[in-house]
């Protein structure tokens, strides 16, 4: 597959799954999005939880999904933009597993054994797989130099002025 597409696609599906459930669990069925919706509502707690500015950073997956597909889309990507883009394909994953590391940190052990790993399949929604699965796609895709070489557009232009002089 062409990698302009594969990254095109991919980063639709992280923009998608955005707003699909991620977690059916703990008194929350929601997207994404609903929980960044709930964290604006109660934003007046971020002083008693500061933890809760972590959830704003949920806007991560969006805002890399927006970039890399307009990137993508514009059929070129020069040298200078490599280096940024190749960064903020590999945001997403990173993200995903520093949330992991301190979910695991913060998350009484205690409260973990109530769970059986026949669980996990129940609460994670189909938003988090696919988010998953798009942030290890362009983590591992190598982000290059893309130039458009469109000799159609200069056929169709030749073929257009010979079509003119003939009238």
């Amino acid at each position: 597959m062409n990698k302009r597409i594969l990254n095109i696609i991919t980063s639709s599906v992280m923009f998608l799954a955005f707003f699909m459930t991620w977690v059916k669990a703990f008194g929350f069925g929601g997207s994404a999005f609903d929980a960044l919706i709930k964290i604006f509502k109660n934003i007046k707690f971020i002083e008693k939880e500061p933890s809760l500015i972590l959830g704003i950073l949920v806007l991560i997956f969006p805002i890399s999904a927006i970039i890399i597909f307009v990137k993508y889309s514009k059929n070129k990507i020069t040298k200078n933009q490599v280096k940024s883009l190749e960064f903020v394909k590999k945001l997403p994953l990173v993200f995903i597993i520093f949330i992991a590391i301190y979910l695991s940190i913060k998350i009484d052990r205690n409260y973990l054994r109530f769970f059986k790993s026949s669980d996990i399949v129940d609460i994670i929604g189909i938003g988090l797989i696919l988010t998953l699965i798009s942030s290890i796609v362009l983590f591992i895709d190598k982000t290059e130099v893309l130039t458009t070489h469109n000799n159609s557009k200069n056929k169709i232009t030749v073929e257009n002025n010979e079509n003119i002089n003939k009238l």
